[in-house]
């Protein structure tokens, strides 16, 4: 054994990864530990509440800190305690963990780290079981925390050795996005940050336009992170109403902006972004273009002119019907649909209740099935001309559609030569005619959708003459 090559080693270990006992290989020589130990050792889920373990089986050895490439971090809330504790936990489990990693990183330099991902997690001990519930049956309950003090978040070490950052929701508990965003600021090498949010039930009118004030906010300081190149925000929570009828609520600034699109956008054009992906946000016409300073001229006295994304090499944005500005994406006709009943719907009537939340909504009439020109047309409009802003876009995508699985979906998708689509619609094409500079638009069976001339004009100059425009209509 002592006469096999390391990489002859590393190769027989491979293999053997799915040995639950793989640890025992460990004790065949010097050589064999040190590369049995590169992956026992290099993913680790931790508590907050045992991190003296992962202290003590790190800390002393330092090939094992060189073969951490995943941490898992969850940090264990204590059950019915006010607001001040959580604030505490937060703060001395951050503090902890943050502290050992500082102390690892004395006296070495960044490039001897690698690529190491930390994964946070929240739980409160009692329901860490609910973890598989159905979100619908939590929503309600979920405590919104605004979870750490400015002044805690500053005081933390700066850790360099994490570069990528994942934060995923915990039903029962949520870091709210500001607190997420000023925590990663402590990560200066980070690269990638994926970032999970609770959006607060739709009739808790004000705690949800805080979130979203505080996830506009959060996004903006993001430009503080020289390296960020890939962020994935995807909202949790609150689903679009049940009935196409309900009034929904406006997240607009007193100058009617959309702030959320427009600190992404504003993320972008700053150079750095080259992947973006937006699940189940709520976007607007704003995450594509400068609707503040469109009207306005630069302080040279010429017009404001719309920035490019110069970095961005992808982007995908997924968005229901519900648009931030108070209306609906879509339209229809309500005396077409009938509504369900609500044993059928399966309305939730808990008697929750919030300072601004409005009567319960009905049962489920899901009559808006078809986009609404004045709304969704601005939006495609602006896909359109934004994509022309982008020398190094590969791909991009931009689907719209209830959650309901009507097929009413639209997904509009552009891609140069060479590079797939960026999302399968089901029908085997993301990968065709990759020769040519493409796009092509999906419209789901059940809804229906008249191209604008200035958005087809958009995708004739960026295909070009010898590109593809295609206009499909698909079926789930």
């Amino acid at each position: 054994m002592e006469k096999l090559s390391i990489e002859v080693i590393s190769i027989i270990i491979d293999q053997l990864q799915q040995d639950s006992q793989l640890a025992r290989y460990a004790t065949v020589s010097r050589t064999w530990q040190a590369a049995v130990e590169a992956r026992t050792f290099a993913r680790l889920q931790v508590d907050s509440d045992h991190l003296d373990r992962f202290r003590s089986a790190y800390s002393p050895h330092p090939r094992r800190q060189a073969a951490l490439r995943a941490l898992d971090f969850d940090v264990m809330l204590p059950t019915n305690t006010s607001w001040g504790p959580h604030h505490a936990t937060f703060h001395t489990a951050f503090n902890s963990l943050f502290s050992l990693m500082h102390e690892w990183e004395k006296d070495q330099d960044a490039s001897a780290f690698g690529s190491v991902q930390l994964r946070l997690g929240v739980h409160v001990a009692a329901r860490r079981a609910d973890d598989d519930a159905d979100p619908k049956s939590l929503s309600h309950g979920v405590e919104h925390l605004q979870s750490m003090r400015p002044d805690d978040i500053a005081s933390l070490p700066a850790v360099r050795r994490f570069d990528r950052f994942r934060i995923d929701v915990s039903l029962g508990q949520a870091i709210d996005p500001l607190t997420t965003c000023q925590l990663v600021l402590r990560l200066p090498r980070l690269q990638s940050l994926q970032l999970e949010y609770w959006d607060p039930d739709r009739r808790q009118r004000t705690p949800r336009a805080a979130y979203r004030t505080w996830l506009a906010e959060g996004i903006r300081s993001l430009r503080r992170l020289p390296r960020l190149t890939k962020l994935c925000i995807e909202r949790r929570g609150s689903e679009e109403p049940d009935n196409h009828g309900v009034e929904v609520q406006d997240f607009r600034d007193d100058q009617g902006i959309d702030i959320v699109s427009e600190a992404v956008r504003q993320l972008a054009e700053a150079g750095i972004l080259t992947e973006l992906k937006l699940v189940d946000i709520l976007v607007s016409p704003d995450l594509f273009q400068d609707r503040r300073h469109s009207d306005s001229t630069s302080p040279t006295g010429q017009a404001a002119a719309a920035l490019p994304w110069p970095a961005m090499r992808s982007f995908i944005v997924h968005s229901g019907i519900v648009a931030p500005g108070g209306a609906w994406y879509y339209t229809g006709d309500p005396g077409a649909v009938t509504p369900m009943s609500s044993a059928e719907s399966g309305i939730l009537e808990d008697g929750m209740e919030d300072d601004d939340s409005d009567d319960d909504e009905g049962p489920a009439h899901w009559w808006r099935t078809r986009p609404d020109p004045d709304l969704f047309n601005p939006l495609a409009l602006a896909m359109s001309a934004a994509v022309l802003r982008m020398p190094r876009l590969q791909a991009g995508a931009l689907t719209v559609g209830s959650d309901h699985g009507l097929c009413d979906d639209l997904a509009l998708q552009c891609a140069v030569p060479g590079e797939p689509f960026c999302e399968s619609m089901g029908d085997g094409m993301r990968f065709a005619d990759m020769e040519y500079r493409r796009w092509k638009t999906w419209i789901g069976g059940k809804t229906e959708w008249e191209v604008p001339a200035q958005v087809r004009d958009n995708w004739k100059e960026f295909v070009g003459e010898a590109g593809k425009i295609s206009v499909v209509v698909y079926e789930l």
